[in-house]
């Protein structure tokens, strides 16, 4: 790699809290150097910058040498997309570097780019109802628009009922298509039977989740084609869902002799 590559030595940082797993990751050029994925049991604003400061540290850098960032804007957790992309914002702000929002969904798919012709990804909202959305993936290039920065889609990020999923397929013409995401495990045997009625071959890919290190991938994508990155403070997450009802916190950190705090 010379220096002529626009990524030549560039680390990047990458941050996906959109779902239950959350990750950081941190690359150096085309090289990821490191990803940490943890589940953060609501203590997420409470840890991510001391999370990524160490994970920075574990790396030989520091916050300074951090040549741009990468996040994934959702759709996902409403809680968790914001205390990512509200840090990633504040960050690049701050140190004054590019900053890639990256489509959650679009991250999952794009492990798929040049295996099917179609995928969607399935990712977990409330009940049966899931995140999907449809890209063309028959490239191994992954498709970008540069009007929206967006991938090739057929069918845009919404939310649907895993009961309508064999309807819109057929509606939208798709007879060959790949399952992948944290939701297919909603699919019951019905869902199965429905998708073969409707005359839909699919496949059900490993059970995949959004992480870091492919919205760092995609932001590097971006940089590759002169892509400079959004604006700070125009970026937002991607929210289809009305929050949950907040749920108090568990503490984050206990004293070993809390249990015995009431004796007295």
């Amino acid at each position: 790699m010379s220096n002529l590559d626009p990524l030549f030595e560039r680390v990047g940082l990458g941050l996906d809290t959109s779902g239950d797993v959350c990750s950081i990751a941190i690359s150096r050029g085309r090289t990821l150097l490191s990803e940490y994925r943890f589940t953060h049991r609501m203590h997420l604003s409470e840890r991510m910058l001391d999370d990524l400061v160490r994970l920075l540290e574990s790396c030989d850098l520091t916050l300074k040498e951090v040549d741009y960032f990468a996040v994934g804007i959702g759709p996902g957790s409403f809680t968790g997309t914001r205390v990512a992309v509200t840090t990633v914002k504040m960050l690049a702000d701050t140190l004054q570097k590019p900053v890639y929002g990256v489509n959650s969904l679009g991250a999952i798919a794009s492990d798929y780019f040049g295996v099917a012709s179609v995928v969607a990804p399935l990712t977990l909202c409330r009940k049966r109802d899931v995140y999907f959305a449809l890209y063309h993936a028959a490239e191994k290039a992954i498709q970008v628009l540069e009007s929206e920065n967006e991938f090739q889609t057929q069918v845009s990020p919404q939310i649907i009922s895993l009961d309508e999923l064999p309807t819109l397929l057929q509606t939208a013409g798709i007879s060959d298509i790949l399952f992948t995401g944290d939701a297919q495990a909603l699919l019951t045997p019905e869902d199965r039977t429905a998708l073969g009625a409707n005359n839909v071959l699919f496949r059900i890919a490993k059970r995949s989740v959004s992480l870091a290190s492919q919205a760092l991938s995609l932001a590097q994508t971006r940089i590759l084609r002169g892509d400079r990155g959004d604006d700070p403070v125009l970026l937002t997450p991607l929210y289809l869902a009305l929050p949950p009802i907040s749920q108090p916190k568990i503490p984050y950190v206990t004293l070993p002799n809390a249990q015995q705090s009431g004796a007295d």
